[in-house]
């Protein structure tokens, strides 16, 4: 009987001294993660938990988490990963460094039964290793580790390129509409969701482009829609939940594009394909072109000072060729807020000097010049406007060629304040311009102050000028017993300053 339990505490011994050969020794700490063993694609995100064991040790042991890459390859691995940690409701970049990754603030945080998230985007495919360990965060050996690996297998890569940078030196030109391809292929995760994205390098330029899409190509014409932008300013393509990654290598998939450059110069940018649900880049290309300076349009309403609403404002609008003049052209104006569109009266200068026509809208826009064009050449056009309300009124210029697809030459995004009459500016060379009294009993006096030369015209609510006076000096007197009943405004004018007031003729 002694022989046999000789025999089974020999064994049991033996088998011990086996054991601690090859367990990793802890002191009771124990550290793993949900990561070891899964299987999983390159470029796809994996969420995963860290979970460790406090044991025996005391409950103030201050530690980190370490993550070290196996293989001779470590460090490069490690720039091929993209891990982060969750930080209350925030991912957090979790960066290796030379093959190893430290998790935890500089003083350390408490050992504790605790699991904590983590995720990670791999761009290197094999059975890949690494060892995680407890270690004190004041220095010194492990608490605890464990090695663990997983495998990521190798797929066949989206791809994203666009034809714009195709266009031959000089064919790209600024303030013109041009349209492009943006191709690409699935690889291996075709039925992915994606949304497209463009980065320009230079922040400064991403208010200088626009960029339109075609959902449905296949229209005629294709109907364009603007991309939006993120908070970056960074061109988006997103339809709710992505649309569908297609496409082969031998069979690429295409979105229609449209772009308008304002300025000339170069411009760098990437085009992104991102997933729709993890935010990861799928594909990615760096692309670059070269504008060259193209036709031109502005307007002198814009940011004009001083618009009263009810009298009419004269205006002109210069368009220049650019390098190579692309006719015959007309000239479009298009209101951001459409409901305005009741409130403004455009007209503009017919063959015969001072003599304005009004311009009738289609198509959602004002439109200037004959339908067959006029030549593309440098030239200014006289406009009057008059406005009905008060407000901001944001529009566009364009320059449109008349050709079948009604191509963008030039545009410019402009705006103009009109004011009420109460809010208009009362003073010229910081005297005040009092006109009084405000009801007519057969003439109101005009006090200018210190105001020499002023030119004085009295404007009825049609924004016809029905009487002027020149060379005021001081004050002025205006005779209304030949005005017909109704409200008029007085607008005094000395160089590039206005001020606006208005009576009453009973």
């Amino acid at each position: 009987m002694m022989t046999n339990l000789r025999s089974f505490f020999l064994s049991a011994f033996f088998v011990l001294l086996f054991l601690a050969g090859f367990a990793t020794v802890s002191n009771g700490q124990v550290v793993h993660t949900t990561l070891k063993d899964r299987t999983f694609n390159v470029r796809e995100q994996v969420t995963f938990d860290v979970v460790t064991a406090q044991g025996p040790a005391p409950a103030n042991t201050n530690v980190k988490l370490r993550f070290t890459l196996m293989g001779t390859n470590a460090t490069l691995l490690g720039s091929k990963i993209q891990m982060q940690y969750m930080q209350g409701s925030d991912w957090v970049n979790l960066p290796f460094t030379d093959g190893v990754a430290t998790f935890g603030p500089e003083a350390g945080f408490p050992l504790a039964d605790a699991t904590r998230q983590f995720r990670a985007t791999f761009e290197a495919a094999g059975n890949l290793g690494y060892r995680i360990e407890i270690v004190p965060a004041a220095g010194g050996a492990a608490l605890a580790g464990a090695d663990e690996t997983f495998n990521v297998n190798a797929i066949s890569s989206p791809t994203v390129n666009s034809t714009l940078d195709n266009y031959p030196a000089g064919e790209l030109t600024s303030g013109r509409d041009t349209e492009f391809d943006v191709f690409y292929s699935a690889g291996d995760r075709t039925a992915d969701l994606v949304y497209l994205r463009y980065v320009f390098t230079n922040p400064a330029q991403r208010d200088k482009v626009r960029l339109y899409i075609a959902p449905d190509p296949e229209g005629t014409p294709p109907a364009f829609m603007a991309l939006t932008k993120d908070d970056q300013g960074n061109f988006l393509y997103a339809p709710e939940g992505g649309f569908l990654l297609t496409g082969t290598s031998t069979s690429q998939a295409n979105l229609l594009m449209r772009i308008n450059f304002a300025e000339a110069g170069t411009y760098e940018y990437k085009v992104d394909l991102v997933h729709a649900t993890n935010g990861v880049v799928v594909a990615t290309v760096l692309e670059n072109v070269t504008v060259t300076q193209g036709a031109t349009i502005s307007s002198t309403l814009h940011n004009m000072q001083n618009i009263v609403k009810g009298t009419a404002t004269d205006f002109t609008v210069a368009i220049t060729e650019g390098v190579t003049a692309d006719g015959p052209v007309r000239i479009r104006f298009t209101l951001a807020d459409p409901e305005q569109a009741a409130n403004v009266m455009l007209m503009a200068e017919t063959g015969t000097a001072g003599e304005y026509e009004t311009l009738t809208l289609q198509d959602g826009a004002l439109w200037y010049g004959p339908e067959a064009g006029l030549p593309l050449k440098d030239a200014t056009f006289k406009f009057r406007v008059q406005f009905a309300e008060a407000g901001n009124y944001a529009y566009t210029i364009q320059l449109i060629k008349m050709t079948s697809n009604r191509r963008v030459l030039a545009m410019a995004d402009e705006m103009v304040e009109v004011l009420t009459v109460t809010s208009a500016k009362d003073k010229i060379e910081n005297s005040q311009i009092v006109a009084y009294p405000t009801v007519s009993n057969g003439s109101v006096r005009v006090d200018l102050g210190s105001v020499r030369d002023a030119q004085i015209a009295v404007v009825d609510m049609l924004g016809k000028t029905v009487l002027t006076i020149d060379r005021a000096n001081g004050s002025a007197e205006i005779n209304t017993l030949r005005l017909a009943n109704g409200i008029y405004f007085i607008r005094v004018m000395k160089g590039n300053e206005v001020a606006v007031s208005r009576f009453v003729v009973r």
